[in-house]
């Protein structure tokens, strides 16, 4: 049933993503692992297990987030966690214009893939 969710939830995210016009700054590199999940009331962040992250330019690029404000947040918050807990394999979009998270200082996800 999980995997039913995280492809479901794939499929819609790539759809709605790639259905709006969002200029995407950067990609992870390969295939990473979310090892970390930090939430507030306004923002949700993650970080990842390998260096396959970019350097954008952010005051920080520890982890990546999403505001509560993002178009597509529960969609995309619904994902990530999906996704952490089955820990399956994620390549993240993101952006720093502008950042996001905690602050303002993270890189923002505009899009995310999963795979199994």
């Amino acid at each position: 049933m999980l995997n039913l969710l995280v492809r479901i939830s794939t499929i819609l995210a790539l759809f709605t993503i790639t259905s709006s016009a969002i200029a995407i700054s950067a990609r992870t590199e390969g295939w990473s692992k979310i090892t970390n999940v930090y939430t507030s009331p306004t923002f949700l962040m993650i970080a990842l297990d390998d260096v396959n992250k970019k350097k954008l330019g952010c005051t920080n690029d520890s982890y990546y987030a999403l505001s509560l404000n993002d178009e597509n947040y529960n969609l995309m918050s619904s994902l990530i966690l999906s996704a952490y807990m089955a820990k399956k394999n994620v390549h993240f979009w993101v952006s720093d214009e502008p950042c996001s998270g905690q602050g303002n200082s993270y890189p923002k996800i505009l899009a995310i893939n999963v795979i199994d």
